[in-house]
């Protein structure tokens, strides 16, 4: 037996904590615990304390000598995405949006909407994936462009075509949409529950500041401002049942503001904010290496204990998470208005960022810029000797395909980022622990 590379030990007061990228477990040992193990070798660990030989041992620690463990995380990543059980579709059902948010980057038209040819394949693509044995779970995700702007014509009818289906083959359906709600209206809500889902739907919604803050950068192209739309349709949906990730899009100008948000969600029930979880981004564009970084981080954190402690549930602020990206994935597609599918959704839907073609019978006819990430997907050789390469996978796939890099960090990360990064990520998940 050899200890694991991706084994992390921290000194944390009087105690240290011992934690494994891979097998993200974390245990606490005392001072004599971690003597034996970083002093001892394997042979002695096992002779002096058997018991906690055979703890490392269970817990992904310890790994027999000849294993590859990089490869082997990789055979299990290639494992979950072969499998047949699961399978996602995210659907544009128009790329046209009633807001003009500044720092969207999507070239919005008017006319970019799902014609009767393309809906129909997307139904027979549902129905193939439906009538495959092997699946237990379909997933359809609504994004754009704005796709409520698409509701009765694309959005309901596929939804109640894909619930028939799955009822009929016992498979479970998750609906879930990204939507800025202006549209999220009582009779939007009404008809999503006639459609008689089995399990609860899901939406991300964002909000740019308080009022005046928010109505600045999303407003219709009247200039109406949509803040206290939003707030209302956001209440609403939760009374509906409806499972709401609302996403704090911030600026340096803009993250003072959100300390107003308290006042307009703090009289929802206990029930109601369970449901809701507050989920801080700051906006791409805005730089985050300016002057202002340590301010702005510190007015970061400042919010989201305030919110914390209103009790609202608060996604915590990690750079190095343990996420996979949906487009690394095989059993996951986009499918665009006009057929085109697409794994990521973070860029333009442009066509020459296709990765293939939705056939009129419904199947997935990828090409080989989608057998390039494929190829690319879990990083180099450098990734794969990094202690945290189980935490972030190798980097954004999509990063890799634009700027074609073959070495190195592909965050750019030096030895003392990922330190610190690490540090934080074992510090949070231990604090967690505790509060459970």
């Amino acid at each position: 037996m050899k200890k694991s590379r991706y084994n992390v030990l921290l000194r944390e007061g009087r105690q240290f904590l011992l934690f494994n990228a891979a097998t993200d477990c974390l245990t606490v040992l005392d001072p004599k615990l971690e003597t034996l193990y970083s002093q001892e070798d394997i042979v002695h660990i096992n002779d002096r304390h058997p018991e906690f030989y055979e703890y490392l041992c269970k817990k992904g620690f310890l790994v027999e000598d000849g294993v590859d463990e990089s490869g082997e995380f990789i055979r299990s990543l290639e494992k979950k995405d072969a499998s047949k059980e699961i399978f996602g579709i995210t659907i544009n059902p128009t790329l046209n949006c009633n807001m003009r948010c500044w720092y969207c980057y999507e070239k919005h038209n008017s006319r970019a909407n799902m014609k009767k040819e393309v809906f129909d394949s997307v139904i027979r693509l549902v129905k193939n994936k439906v009538a495959e044995p092997e699946l237990k779970s379909l997933s359809i995700s609504f994004f754009g462009g704005e796709p409520l702007l698409s509701f009765n014509n694309v959005v309901l009818p596929l939804m109640q075509e894909a619930n028939s289906l799955c009822k009929k083959a016992s498979k479970e359906l998750h609906v879930s949409f990204v939507t800025n709600a202006y549209l999220l209206t009582e009779e939007v809500l009404t008809a999503l529950d006639n459609v008689g889902l089995n399990y609860p739907i899901a939406m991300q919604i964002t909000l740019d500041g308080n009022r005046k803050t928010h109505n600045l950068v999303r407003h219709t192209a009247d200039g109406t401002g949509s803040f206290d739309t939003i707030v209302a349709n956001i209440k609403n949906a939760l009374a509906h049942g409806v499972i709401v990730n609302l996403r704090l899009n911030t600026t340096a100008k803009s993250i003072s503001s959100f300390a107003d948000i308290v006042n307009n969600f703090k009289d929802l029930s206990e029930e109601y904010k369970k449901r809701m979880t507050i989920d801080i981004h700051r906006v791409w564009q805005d730089s985050a290496n300016g002057q202002n970084k340590e301010a702005f981080e510190e007015q970061e954190d400042n919010l989201r204990s305030t919110l914390k402690n209103y009790g609202f549930l608060v996604k915590n602020k990690l750079r190095l998470q343990r996420y996979r990206c949906y487009a690394d994935s095989e059993n996951e597609v986009v499918v665009n208005y006009d057929g085109n599918l697409f794994r990521c959704t973070a860029r333009d839907f442009t066509s020459d960022r296709a990765e293939g073609r939705l056939s009129k019978d419904g199947t997935l006819q990828m090409n080989e810029l989608s057998a390039k990430r494929t190829d690319i997907k879990f990083g180099n050789s450098y990734c794969r000797s990094c202690v945290v390469y189980p935490l972030c996978f190798g980097g954004c796939s999509q990063n890799k395909i634009e700027n074609n890099s073959t070495g190195g960090c592909y965050y750019g990360y030096t030895k003392g980022d990922i330190a610190e990064y690490l540090q934080e990520y074992i510090k949070t998940k231990l604090n967690d622990t505790l509060r459970k």
